[in-house]
């Protein structure tokens, strides 16, 4: 029998080792600000190094790739180089015989298709935009841009009321975000470099926790800028709102009730019945009350708000008669009287609204739109709607969808009419598969390829009369709900009398949601897309940055939007169809609730997480949730896509157990292993 030999490293191979581990804290580390070309240079020549070189891609190719990156570095080529290093790349991936020399050409690829600006940047004007926009790490990958080191600095000095207040100055929340926050700070923290990251958002908590009462920071002084804002719905109310604190001179002129259709007829009122009537958050007597309640106490917050932020708040319809220059309204009020105002900017918040499909008795008064359908008390309340027995939903969108399965759970039967044979046609196919099959479970009657002809009056009801899949159908209704498409709402408003460009039907902004005409902006419905209350607010922040001349522009491929039917579904980014159709080389995993312990808890098994991760690097370029709590799910996923972090990045952060979220955490670590 032979000795045991236990080999032991040599003291160079430890040494090794050592900077091994050195370097890999130093990449991970590694600040966004740094030059993207000189780093591909530096991992190209250390693949360059560790090759056999037998082969003539490694040993020729890396050299040449290095050669080329030189000359873009040093300045001294044109722009036609660039397609000589793609092409050279392209060939050493598809010859070399091992993955070094793949992997080497293939990070070259990936930087010249992700940073060509700054390629470009470095041959036609000799500088680096890493250099020249370099921030500090941690603050960079803050959503809110927080100044991370000087409230750290505040709380070693024990100032924690200063660390809040410095905070503040750029996100609103310290005391939420010092709780839930998902800290990818910490990500490139670089403390990283000598052991591990700082706790930042512990810093955070405890500074919240031992500053006691810290008074909101004042408005800015006046700056004698005015700005008047037509529509006081989430996007007018916050432009207004924002603009006041940037120390403007704000109007608002709204005809009906600060909130627009989300608070009074849409998205809350909908969403109050959907709490009880289908996630059973209470009980159904008094369901209508409790909703007028909610509806009414949303309503004064926002009155308040504007009045703590000063804001002059018009009640009346205004309409434009000077768009150039000064900007001039006549605002008539309610009882009749008439007030001009003027200002130099303006900004349209006029929102939208349904429009009626072409058909006989599309006017009768039990054909009700998507945006006032909710105004019925005696479709929606358990108390008052006996008499109501069966709907007809014309539509498969969200409107329709949530609507039908709110009455489903009220106890009517449901007719689900759809224009297609598809079902919330913009989302990811995986969802809409699983979305037909709730429908299908709940027994909904539905007809595809529908074409209305005619709406009869039968008493109380309606008589049906049209086409599906051209065969002639008929159907009895108490009530129809049209949940089809909205438009936005050009007239009215001195619109039509503007030479503002319209595109599409809608108003033409760009992304810091400038119109065509110089001081004034666009936000919300007008402008067409989607037409999301939050992606609203967003818009407000750009309009307003741009005012007091930020840059701030909204970023449509991370833009996260719900449904809120049974499971509930909630989406953000690129849909697999859509990743394909951009030409992206991505890769798919999915995590079901089935496997969840807290989904299994709840009795919510059902539903999945579904991530979309670029194939190269592992950016996460959509997350799909089908399941229990999709909606709150949501928020994790839309700040992971919108940041560009990573699959590994979301994979090897802690997430609390039992907790829905680790879903969105396994369906990530598929996608690093593989």
């Amino acid at each position: 029998m032979s000795r045991l030999d236990i080999k032991t490293p040599s003291k160079a191979q430890m040494v090794v080792e050592h900077l091994y581990r050195s370097m890999e804290h130093r990449i991970e580390a590694s600040p966004p600000g740094l030059c993207p070309i000189d780093m591909a240079l530096n991992f190209l020549n250390l693949c360059h190094a560790q090759t056999c070189g037998k082969c003539v891609p490694c040993r020729v190719g890396l050299g040449q790739l290095s050669d080329l990156l030189h000359e873009v570095l040093d300045g001294r080529p044109s722009l036609d180089i660039l397609q000589l290093i793609e092409d050279t790349a392209e060939v050493i991936v598809a010859s070399a015989d091992c993955a070094i020399g793949v992997n080497a050409a293939q990070l070259v690829l990936t930087g010249l298709h992700g940073f060509r600006d700054d390629y470009e940047e470095h041959i036609l004007r000799h500088r680096c935009l890493g250099s020249l926009k370099n921030p500090v790490p941690c603050v960079a990958l803050c959503p809110a841009g927080v100044d991370i080191p000087g409230y750290i600095s505040l709380v070693r000095e024990g100032r924690y009321a200063d660390a809040v207040r410095l905070i503040r100055k750029d996100n609103p929340f310290p005391t939420a975000c010092a709780y839930i926050c998902e800290h990818p700070c910490e990500a490139r923290c670089r403390r990283q470099m000598v052991d591990d990251a700082i706790n930042i958002r512990g810093l955070k908590r405890f500074a919240v926790d031992h500053a006691g009462k810290v008074p909101n920071p004042p408005k800015a002084k006046p700056t004698g800028k005015t700005v008047t804002v037509i529509g006081g719905g989430p996007g007018g109310t916050r432009a207004a709102e924002l603009a006041a604190r940037h120390g403007m001179q704000v109007a608002l002129v709204e005809k009906a009730h600060l909130g627009g259709t989300c608070l009074n007829r849409g998205c809350i009122p909908t969403k109050a019945l959907y709490s009880h009537v289908i996630g059973g958050k209470g009980p159904r007597e008094g369901l209508w009350t409790r909703l007028e309640g909610v509806i009414d106490t949303l309503r004064k917050g926002n009155a308040q708000l504007m009045k703590m932020a000063g804001v002059k708040v018009l009640r009346g319809t205004g309409v434009v008669a000077q768009w150039e220059g000064t900007k001039k309204m006549t605002v008539t009020h309610d009882d009749g009287s008439e007030e001009q105002i003027e200002g130099k900017r303006l900004l349209v918040a006029v929102g939208a609204r349904s429009v009626r499909p072409e058909f006989a008795g599309n006017d009768l008064p039990q054909v009700l739109t998507g945006d006032w359908a909710i105004t019925d008390p005696q479709l929606w309340d358990p108390e008052r709607n006996a008499s109501v027995r069966t709907v007809a939903v014309l539509g498969a969108g969200v409107i329709a969808l949530e609507m039908g399965m709110i009455l489903q759970g009220l106890g009517k039967k449901v007719i689900l009419l759809k224009h297609s044979d598809q079902i919330l046609r913009r989302l990811d196919g995986d969802v809409k598969k699983k979305v037909a099959l709730a429908v299908k479970r709940r027994k909904t009657v539905v007809k595809d390829y529908v074409r209305l002809t005619e709406a009869a009056a039968d008493g109380d009801g309606l008589i049906l009369r049209g086409t599906s899949k051209d065969e002639p159908f008929e159907e009895r209704c108490d009530r129809l709900i049209v949940g089809s498409s909205m438009t936005p709402i050009l007239e009215g408003y001195g619109l039509e009398n503007s030479a503002m460009k319209i595109e599409k039907g809608c108003l033409a902004v760009d992304a810091q949601m400038r119109t065509s005409i110089d001081g004034v902006w666009a936000i919300g419905d007008c402008t067409g897309g989607a037409m999301l209350a939050h992606l609203a607010e967003y818009q407000a922040l750009a309009a307003v940055s741009n005012m007091t001349g930020g840059e701030y522009a909204v970023n449509l491929d991370a833009l996260p939007a719900c449904v809120f039917i049974e499971p509930e579904v909630g989406t953000v980014g690129l849909t697999e169809e859509e990743a394909q159709s951009r030409g992206i080389d991505y890769a798919t995993s999915r995590a079901y609730f089935a496997a969840n312990g807290m989904a299994l808890a709840m009795g919510e098994g059902d539903g999945f997480v579904k991530v979309v991760a670029r194939k190269a690097d592992g950016v996460l370029l959509g997350v799909h949730i089908m399941g229990p709590e999709a909606a709150s799910l949501l928020g994790e996923a839309a700040l992971a896509v919108s940041r560009g972090l990573t699959a590994r990045d979301v994979a090897y952060s802690i997430h609390a157990h039992p907790t829905l979220c680790e879903c969105f955490r396994d369906a990530c670590l598929r996608i690093v292993e593989g």
